[in-house]
């Protein structure tokens, strides 16, 4: 089944700065995916 992972920054999808690790397999036969997104310490904005 397909997932959806995304960073929303002020409300506003954020696909293009965000770093994604792949699809890993956890011990119980289940998935999870890690994506990042680099912030800087002088960003105010809100993410969620």
């Amino acid at each position: 089944r397909a997932i959806d992972v995304s960073w929303v920054r002020d409300g506003e999808t954020q696909m293009d700065s965000a770093a994604t690790e792949g699809i890993l397999p956890n011990e119980d036969e289940t998935y999870q995916i890690r994506k990042r997104l680099e912030i800087g310490s002088e960003d105010k904005h809100n993410y969620t």
